[in-house]
């Protein structure tokens, strides 16, 4: 009989001992930032398809050449763009989650260089338009619309364009030449990008 309890205490102990099973659970947190992005850029419009229609350094300068009065000089092949015939592309790209927009205005009118002669905003001109595929929002202006010293929102985005959208607005710009002095007439486009 002794020797059956230590036969049964024996038996126990290893079967409650085989049962238990060991387990150490901890936890460690994970976090991924995701950075916001809100930038925009400009790059040459030379015609074409595919990535062979921008260029890849910043603009610089556009350039309409010299015009006789009274006459119009706009779009491409006339304009230049950084020695590029061509037009403006403004690539906009966030992922805030919030539509945007694409504004443009110009600082001062054309001024000539030495001079206080100008040539009026409402002989300087700017139009938009899209291309499928590289933007989903809306161009507000498709036809010569007159400058100005005020913002002028040409591109208005949606709101998916304001979650992971790269955008592309094509812009160009032309020049009614009025009965004006000899000279280089100079201001800057200033172009906003806004939440």
């Amino acid at each position: 009989m002794k020797n059956l309890i230590k036969i049964l205490l024996i038996i126990f102990v290893f079967v409650s001992t085989a049962a238990i099973a060991y387990a150490a659970v901890d936890s460690i947190p994970v976090t991924v930032g995701v950075s916001s992005v809100f930038q925009m850029d400009l790059s040459v419009w030379k015609g074409g398809v595919g990535a062979d229609r921008y260029s890849l350094v910043p603009i610089a300068s556009i350039s309409f050449g010299s015009f006789n009065m009274g006459s119009f000089t706009g779009g491409a092949p006339n304009v230049m763009v950084d020695g590029n015939q061509g037009g403006l592309i403004v690539r906009a790209k966030t992922n805030n989650g919030n539509p945007w927009t694409i504004q443009v205005r110009d600082d001062q009118p054309l001024t000539r260089s030495g001079g206080s002669d100008t040539i009026p905003n409402s002989n300087f001109v700017f139009w938009g338009w899209k291309v499928a595929g590289e933007a989903n929002g809306t161009i507000n202006y498709t036809t010569a619309q007159a400058i100005s010293t005020s913002n002028q929102v040409i591109y208005s985005s949606t709101t998916a364009e304001g979650d992971t959208g790269d955008t592309r607005i094509h812009m160009q710009f032309g020049v009614n030449v009025p009965a004006s002095r000899y000279g280089t007439y100079t201001n800057n486009i200033i172009i906003t990008m806004t939440e």
